[in-house]
């Protein structure tokens, strides 16, 4: 037994099959495997939360508009705060003894090289959302109302318009990358070189 299997082994499974249809000799079946911690819990908080929104549908709208309200106005500064945490954690690694580390075994050779590699993790990660996006959000922050920007009235066409950039240049540079690059180096460290399933 390997490791990725020995590994997987310890995770706690249901596995089971469900018969589909019967073509002659042929049987059709879907294997089924979760993990019933994660499958129960996750299940049982969206269903609660669904149900709340279809029979309370008014009180649901308006609480979620003002969760959402004062998340923005209290907490902005821990998420710009721990995106500037992340990227400095980064930093720090690549820099560090941890930096030539591979993400797979230490026998295994890469599949693709460096180029190949940042063009497919660009294409996949935000390369079709900076095609679109590179263009709307711009002109959405720097929009008045509800959705746009919630300082509209404090500045000069200008200033509102800079402001619009600077929003659009902190969510598709550098931290926006970070979020991508810290969950993607803790699952290839996991499940490559540590054999661990890509679940819980």
């Amino acid at each position: 037994m390997n490791v990725k299997e020995r590994a997987s082994e310890k995770c706690r499974w249901f596995r089971f099959k469900i018969p589909c249809c019967q073509l002659g000799r042929l049987s059709c079946s879907f294997s089924v495997r979760l993990n019933p911690v994660v499958s129960l819990f996750s299940a049982l908080i969206i269903w609660a939360f669904v149900v709340w929104c279809v029979l309370e549908a008014k009180a649901a709208s308006e609480n979620m508009t003002e969760w959402r309200r004062w998340i923005t106005l209290k907490c902005t500064w821990l998420y710009i705060g721990t995106q500037d945490a992340w990227a400095l954690f980064i930093v720090v690694l690549y820099f560090s003894k941890y930096s030539k580390m591979k993400l797979g075994k230490s026998h295994e050779k890469p599949e693709f090289n460096d180029a190949t590699y940042f063009t497919m993790l660009f294409a996949a990660g935000i390369g079709i959302g900076l095609f679109y996006f590179g263009v709307a959000e711009p002109i959405w922050h720097y929009a008045p109302g509800h959705y746009g920007n919630r300082y509209y009235a404090r500045y000069s066409d200008n200033q509102q318009a800079q402001d619009a950039m600077n929003l659009t240049f902190f969510h598709w540079g550098i931290h926006g990358w970070i979020v991508y690059v810290v969950v993607g180096l803790l699952l290839a460290f996991l499940s490559c070189r540590k054999g661990l399933p890509m679940t819980m």
